[in-house]
């Protein structure tokens, strides 16, 4: 049994008004003259009167009259695991768990959130110490006030361990948390309180909302000028979308524009096209037209172009020049990718640690030596693309089966494009010239054995290979399994050639630093590298168009080391930009909040309560168990009846037979 009223136990000594007015009201002994002897027996009846059993029922009846009143004002009642508790200080822990996360920033916009803290407040004054904890920043406070809207996703894992490192949890008999959610919470969160905790929960109303949840970048590093496409996802808890446009944005300019249309409010997936300017960091966002919750309707993302691309290109001289035209065609499509014809009478005067690929047209013999340094500028990260027939020697150095004969046909050999093909080569129309057989290979070459384990992107009908890849220690080598000479194929002029080759050298390149540049709320920002210029200082200009300043630290790094909130870091200095970094709010946060977006999480609440009664009377009516104040009242009532009763018995009732 414990008092959920307890200060009214203060008022105990109250109980001793009845006792102190009984003393009081005794009569003194008089003095009475007299002159006769028989006035002693009427002196002895009234010394007896003075002792009387009524005055004595009395007091114990109106004594016990005024502590039954005062424990039933105390509110007794009888709790599972609390026993008999009579303390002076508080024996039971609430904490108000606040979803303070991206999702609820509206709720906090408007008075009903405020109203309800302030309610739960006043459950101090109910033998309670209350605390405040903010999911979305770990802020543990007595004071309500000090809970604020953040962009975060919920920081603790473990509520219930939180509690313990922080709070003398094992010196309250009873331990209840109330948690004020939109229902984004992980499971964890409420599992870990159970069973030692009572848990209630009070779900927000569900607010009509569009938000972009998702975003993918590409993955390889694209150079100035090149298209790239990203893809996002998009989501609705209200009307299904309708021509709503979304927007892309690069560099602060309107790029690109997509009309939505479904039928349901189930996610949709959608692809934008983008174009890399210039060589500074692409700095892109994704809008939604702006509803009443806008902390989703932005993505951002941030990358940085790639250098030129060299290429070294090792091949036998012919009439017309095709690596010259081929040089001067994609120097005029800006792909940024530099051919480098070397001098086969002068292949010391390639470098190849400048390069990033190199193309062998094996009809031009390479020295032990050459060949050696080749092996070396694979094995260390660069890409080798193979044209025609291996020699025993090319086999050894590389560790490639050899040719063991060619194999002609003047009508080409049937070709078509494998699954792992059509990826590598997106956008590029190989497909038709393939069905339309306008790509003609008419030389191959079989090899003693199968093709190493890699991966096959061309192949002929009888699943020989044509093109493929294969990865050798820090980087890989690509077989044209055919020549590029006029009896070969017609590969060279075709107009998908340089699309193909582009592709090919583009994925031996670096992979797109996604991470780096984009990043979450409430993640460390780590700016790349930077050149500095003369002693200006730097700094960081955050979302919100403030600016902090910035120190290297002991390694020379550049950290940030939060994000508060969504939008563009901009590292300065002076006014030259240097780098920056797209932070954006968690995909889960995002997500548009549904009634059903988690239906088992009300569930795992012992009770669930509602936000238009006075909170803090549901606590309690759920917190004091079996009441035991009616009771307490019914005797009272009952002392009262008995002890009017007794009042009434007239005063010599001892003497009367």
């Amino acid at each position: 049994m414990t008092f959920l009223n307890s200060s009214i136990l203060w008022f105990l000594p109250v109980i001793l008004l009845p006792i102190i007015i009984h003393l009081l009201s005794k009569r003194k002994a008089r003095r009475v003259d007299f002159s006769s002897l028989r006035f002693l027996k009427i002196l002895e009846q009234n010394a007896l009167k003075t002792f009387n059993i009524k005055q004595l029922i009395l007091l114990i009846l109106r004594t016990l009259f005024i502590l039954l009143v005062i424990l039933a004002f105390a509110q007794p009642a009888l709790q599972d695991g609390t026993g008999f508790q009579l303390a002076t200080r508080p024996q039971t822990l609430t904490v108000i768990a606040v979803d303070n996360t991206a999702s609820m920033r509206t709720q906090f916009q408007k008075p009903d959130l405020s109203r309800q803290l302030e309610v739960l407040a006043t459950l101090t004054e109910r033998q309670t110490d209350v605390w405040f904890l903010g999911l979305g920043d770990s802020v543990l406070t007595q004071n309500a006030n000090e809970i604020e809207p953040t962009w975060s996703a919920p920081v603790i894992e473990n509520i219930a361990a939180f509690l313990g490192r922080h709070l003398p949890v094992a010196d309250y008999a009873r331990r209840e948390i109330l948690v004020l959610s939109d229902g984004q919470l992980a499971f964890a969160i409420t599992d870990s309180l159970a069973p030692d905790w009572w848990r209630g929960v009070l779900q927000v109303p569900v607010e009509p909302d569009r938000g972009i949840i998702d975003l993918t970048l590409p993955e390889r590093v694209f150079q100035p000028g090149d298209e790239y496409v990203v893809r996002a996802e998009v989501a609705t808890n209200s009307e299904p979308f309708s021509d709503d446009p979304v927007e892309l944005w690069m560099n602060a300019k309107r790029l690109n524009q997509v009309l939505l249309n479904t039928t349901n409010r189930t996610n949709t997936a959608l692809e934008m096209k983008g174009l890399v300017e210039g060589r500074q960091s692409q700095e892109g966002q994704l809008s939604l037209t702006a509803d009443g919750n806008p902390y989703n309707d932005v993505r951002y993302y941030v990358f940085q172009p790639g250098e030129k691309v060299r290429v070294g290109v090792i091949a036998p001289l012919r009439q017309p020049n095709m690596w010259n035209i081929l040089k001067s065609a994609l120097a005029q499509q800006t792909y940024h990718i530099e051919l480098e014809l070397a001098d086969v009478n002068h292949l010391d005067g390639l470098v190849l640690t400048q390069l990033k690929s190199l193309i062998w047209e094996t009809s031009v013999t390479l020295s032990g030596y050459q060949l050696s340094r080749i092996r070396r500028f694979v094995e260390n990260g660069g890409q080798l693309i193979v044209i025609g027939a291996v020699e025993p020697k090319i086999a050894d150095a590389l560790n490639l089966p050899h040719t063991i004969q060619s194999e002609s046909s003047d009508y080409g050999f049937p070709v078509r494009i494998t699954s792992r093909g059509k990826k590598v080569f997106t956008g590029v129309p190989l497909q038709s010239s393939l069905e339309n057989r306008r790509l003609m290979v008419k030389k191959r070459f079989v090899t003693e054995r199968g093709f190493p384990e890699g991966e096959d992107w061309l192949v002929f009908e009888d699943d020989s290979p044509l093109l493929s890849m294969v990865a050798v220690s820090e980087g890989r080598l690509v077989w044209f399994n055919t020549t590029f000479a006029p009896d070969g194929s017609n590969w060279p002029i075709m107009g998908v050639f340089p699309a193909m080759l582009v592709r090919i050298i583009h994925g031996a390149l670096p992979g797109l630093d996604v991470e780096g540049y984009n990043r979450l709320v409430g993640q460390s920002l780590v700016f790349s590298p930077v050149t500095l210029l003369g002693s200006e200082p730097l700094q960081v200009q955050l979302p919100n168009g403030q600016s902090q300043f910035i120190q290297p630290d002991s390694l020379g790094r550049l950290i940030l080391p939060d994000a508060q909130e969504p939008g563009f870091y901009r590292l300065f200095q002076g006014a030259r930009q240097l780098a920056a970094i797209a932070v954006n709010v968690e995909s889960q946060e995002a997500l548009p909040v549904t009634a059903d977006t988690d239906g088992n999480f009300v569930e795992r609440f012992d009770v669930t309560l509602n936000g238009e009664q006075d909170l803090a009377e549901q606590v309690l009516a759920h917190r004091q168990g079996v009441p035991l104040w009616p009771w307490f009242l019914l005797f009272a009532l009952l002392l009262f009846i008995i002890e009017t009763f007794v009042a009434r018995i007239p005063r010599g009732w001892r003497h009367q037979t």
